[in-house]
């Protein structure tokens, strides 16, 4: 397992020059450069083993962590939904570490773990996160750029921000709590609306269930209500002041109906310098906030074509998925649902949404199964987004062992065949790790280049996603503007010498369900690129850099300048 190497990348001064030297010598080269650059590739696709993404259970790493759904007799709708997970490297050594939250407490509360080259420690007690439960979700950010990642909790009427002490402890704070009534925080996303150089954050809000309903399934059992049968509860927006305080407007009024909210992602959907909002709600209509000089003043789902389904249907909206996956520089939208729907795929064309799931391929696999957590991420070291998916049912099931009352269901993969289709990866046999999966973060874990995977069950034990694929080579990007990771910003990579090959990431840890990921970059195949262009969020002033200044094999730490910021 490699130690993570940090080299700050520096915008090169001699780069025409250099740039028009190595386009004289690809001109001479450049057949027989590019035929053994294929030849090499073939080759490493050939020695790739078809198991090289690996389930193991937690403990394994030293996770020794198991959910707790809190079932009870009174078939709350919170129960069957699960908690997500958190990556943070909360004390800057370089190991992304995890913090896992727990709904009940009866088997144990929630887990911070620090990551040793791979390998994990539990150290909730002495980092002071101790007797945390009810939580659904854990969300990132340096919210007041002191160069240490902080921690946002919400559940079940909790929501709290924890300030981290210099990567020695965290410590609660006052400045976002929660409103006063039932409520059931499920996910933030962290984005600089105002692009004043300090993240806000949107924090959704699920429904009221302390009216009691009473529902039963089709063969008459008792079973879990869905979401339409209790009163919905609204959104809320924290404006961040100088790091120093919190701003809290509450959403419904001017913006759209207040409805279940399970997921959001924050991007620039429309490419005009602002970050917009994507916000995924259980059984009605998504919405979709777009940012006018750092303002949001109405829904734009419906008019965008991301509010419904092709058929013009609402769906269970669980977990999102976020990428530019045709690479045309306007992020797409892959979004999971409930059995019997089908996981929704929307590719984004200025800003203008279309549901191409079918054209995608995506149909079929994804129907029998309730999906959560799902990423669109490269796991297969392509430089191409796959699909990973984890499900599980959300409806009771009599005769479970282990006092388990949902249906396990299998982890999902779909690879990305680079001609906007979507693969059923068979290859990946993940039938006998049958899980009632929620929250999916991806890691990596060991620093070794290739994305690793963590999933947390409801009411069962964690699992990792070890990746084996070995990338050969590899590039891992972190993006820091004023002293923190650039939620926000943009990265094009380039080839000079042809001028077509393209790649588009932005960095980000929101999305899938109730989740926080790694935030950092991953490129391969890096002989197709020779520059990236870093578009740094609040001041929009693009940068070109050189791939030949960064450390290979390992991860760069690149800084924006006084001037850029």
């Amino acid at each position: 397992m490699n130690k993570t190497n940090y080299n700050i990348a520096q915008n090169s001064t001699q780069f025409k020059s250099l740039l028009l030297f190595t386009t004289v010598v690809f001109i001479l080269f450049s057949c027989t450069h590019d035929e053994s650059i294929e030849l090499e590739n073939k080759r490493e696709i050939k020695n790739i083993p078809a198991n090289y993404l690996e389930i193991i259970t937690g403990s394994e790493l030293g996770l020794n962590f198991e959910h707790d759904a809190s079932f009870s007799e009174n078939y709350s709708i919170y129960e069957p939904l699960g908690s997500g997970i958190a990556v943070l490297d909360y004390d800057n050594d370089g190991d992304m570490d995890l913090f896992i939250p727990q709904f009940d407490s009866k088997k144990e509360y929630s887990k911070l773990y620090k990551n040793d080259n791979g390998q994990f420690s539990d150290v909730t007690t002495s980092s002071g996160l101790d007797g945390l439960d009810q939580l659904v979700f854990a969300s990132t950010a340096d919210f007041n750029n002191d160069g240490f990642v902080d921690l946002l909790i919400g559940g079940n009427n909790k929501l709290s921000l924890w300030v981290n002490n210099k990567g020695l402890s965290f410590k609660p704070t006052n400045l976002i709590n929660s409103e006063k009534g039932q409520q059931f925080y499920t996910s933030a996303s962290w984005f600089d609306m105002n692009r004043n150089g300090y993240l806000d954050v949107w924090v959704t809000n699920y429904v009221d269930d302390s009216s009691e309903a009473f529902c039963k399934s089709a063969n008459g059992d008792r079973d879990y209500c869905p979401p339409k049968s209790y009163p919905s509860l609204a959104d809320a927006l924290f404006i961040n002041t100088n790091g120093q305080s919190f701003k809290r407007q509450n959403i419904p009024n001017d913006l759209g109906i207040v409805s279940p909210g399970l997921g959001a992602v924050s991007d620039d959907f429309d490419n005009n310098g602002w970050a917009d909002l994507y916000v995924a709600n259980d059984g009605v209509a998504n919405q979709l906030f777009y940012n006018f000089d750092g303002k949001f003043t109405s829904d734009s789902a419906k008019l965008n074509g991301v509010a419904f389904n092709l058929m013009g249907n609402s769906e269970a909206s669980m977990g999102i998925a976020i990428a530019d996956v045709d690479n045309n520089s306007y992020p797409d939208l892959y979004i999971t649902h409930f059995k019997g729907e089908t996981n929704t795929f929307y590719l984004n064309n200025n800003g203008v949404f279309s549901d191409s799931t079918a054209i995608l391929k995506l149909i079929k696999n994804a129907r029998p199964v309730t999906g959560f957590g799902t990423l669109l991420i490269d796991y297969n070291t392509d430089n191409l987004a796959d699909i990973i998916t984890v499900n599980g049912s959300t409806q009771y099931k009599k005769l479970l062992p282990n006092n388990n009352r949902l249906i396990g269901e299998p982890v999902q993969f779909w690879k990305n065949d680079g001609e906007l289709k979507f693969n059923f990866d068979t290859t990946i046999d993940a039938t006998h790790a049958l899980r009632v999966g929620r929250g999916l973060s991806s890691i990596d874990l060991d620093n070794d280049g290739d994305y690793d995977f963590v999933i947390n069950n409801n009411n069962q034990k964690l699992n990792v996603i070890l990746n084996q694929y070995n990338p050969t080579e590899w590039i891992g990007l972190t993006l820091r503007c004023h002293k923190r990771v650039d939620y926000g910003a943009k990265i094009k990579f380039s080839n000079h010498r042809s001028n077509t090959k393209k790649l588009y990431r932005t960095v980000h840890t929101d999305g899938s369900y109730a989740s926080s990921i790694d935030p950092r970059v991953l490129i391969y195949n890096i002989n197709e690129y020779d520059t990236f262009t870093v578009k740094w969020s609040r001041s929009q002033i693009s940068v070109e850099y050189l791939i030949d200044d960064l450390n290979k094999n390992a991860y760069n730490i690149v800084k924006c300048s006084e001037n850029n910021k």
